[in-house]
């Protein structure tokens, strides 16, 4: 388990739970009414009480679209005030929301985990960042060597390895686990190096598939298989995987 939790909740969190529930709602509206193309128009205020409207665009639809599906939750967990169906060609694509989130994930980990790795190098002990579907993110210190968190709906998360980047099968299966749940990826932490596997599309069978023949390769020690996936920067159709030092 954990022995202590910190609450880092910031904009950044907000806004990456935000993405998170737009890519999900506009993949399930592009889906369920034949869209041509669906974006959104984000709300320039996150905060916990400066929350806006956000628009969603469609176009080239069998059917005007009415339901939000995994939209509904932007406005249960009060990260805007409301949403609606508008026909036009604003805001941001699905691809534009998955590289913004990237981009977000990223330039908030190292700020919060890099000084962590560290700790762990010298003393063994684990962190988590994780980002829940609301919006909160807590910091978790774990115990020597590992940080284990009971079943939570995330959004993203991070954890810290004390020499290297190379995630274990227990980091794939918690990874499989978010992806499983709608969220967006996970990444490794050290004092040297950040690995993340991020999806860019919806996760699918074959993504799922792909992680699994991973784990498998990762208890063969494959060191160069892992080099061949970080070049590509592709571990699947539909998940990117890479290294920052």
């Amino acid at each position: 388990m954990f022995r202590r939790e910190i609450e880092v909740t910031s904009t950044w969190s907000l806004k990456l739970a935000l993405y998170n529930h737009l890519i999900n709602g506009l993949e399930s509206v592009m889906a369920e009414y034949g869209c041509g193309s669906v974006s959104a128009v984000l709300p320039e205020i996150i905060e916990p009480h400066g929350f806006s409207e956000v628009i969603i665009c469609y176009s080239g639809c069998s059917e005007v679209p009415y339901e939000g599906f995994e939209l509904d939750n932007i406005t249960r967990y009060k990260l805007a005030s409301d949403y609606v169906f508008k026909h036009c060609h604003e805001g941001w694509s699905l691809n534009e929301l998955y590289s913004q989130a990237l981009d977000l994930f990223l330039r908030n980990i190292p700020s919060f985990l890099r000084s962590y790795s560290i700790r762990t190098a010298l003393e063994g002990i684990e962190y988590m960042l994780i980002v829940l579907q609301n919006g909160r993110a807590v910091l978790l210190e774990g115990e020597k060597n590992k940080v284990v968190i009971p079943s939570v709906k995330a959004v993203a998360s991070a954890h810290t390895h004390p020499k290297n980047c190379i995630p274990s099968p227990h980091d794939i299966r918690s990874l499989t686990n978010i992806l499983l749940e709608g969220g967006l990826g996970a990444s490794i932490v050290s004092p040297n190096c950040i690995l993340t596997i991020f999806r860019k599309g919806p996760f699918t069978e074959d993504d799922y598939l792909a992680l699994v023949s991973f784990i498998k390769n990762l208890r063969k020690n494959s060191l160069n298989e892992l080099g061949q996936l970080l070049a590509r920067g592709i571990l699947s159709k539909n998940l990117r995987i890479m290294m920052h030092h």
